[in-house]
């Protein structure tokens, strides 16, 4: 609690086939945006996160208990046909939802040292 939950996912393009009458097609599925439900904040970015410590996409959850963090990952597509170089878009959007698996939320405490945990390691918080 009170200390920045960090969120992020891998954004590479999926590639998918399949064969319609004889034919193969190819689709390049791409995200392009991402709604991060924090349970107790719900926000939509373009951006796919970053890991620690370049992070864009956090909350600091406000009450101790259970949380999760789910994502609703909207999808463009384009495709090709057989051997025909032509990249022509799918119109419409899909989406896709995960959700991390649950953790606790404790709050986080500061304690006041006299100096460093290396020279008074018996002082709280060290």
């Amino acid at each position: 609690m009170n200390k920045e939950t960090i969120a992020f996912t891998d954004p590479a393009p999926q590639m998918l086939g399949a064969t319609v009458l004889g034919v193969p097609v190819t689709f390049q599925v791409t995200a392009s945006q991402f709604t991060w439900d924090y349970g107790e904040k719900v926000f939509t970015t373009t951006s796919p996160g970053h890991p620690y410590p370049h992070q864009d996409v956090s909350y600091p959850f406000t009450r101790p208990g259970t949380g999760r963090v789910a994502l609703t990952t909207t999808w463009q597509a384009t495709y090709t046909v057989g051997d025909d170089p032509t990249v022509r878009p799918v119109p419409g959007t899909a989406t896709t939802t995960s959700a991390s698996a649950p953790f606790e939320i404790r709050e986080a405490s500061a304690h006041l040292t006299r100096g460093s945990c290396t020279d008074h390691p018996h002082d709280p918080g060290c």
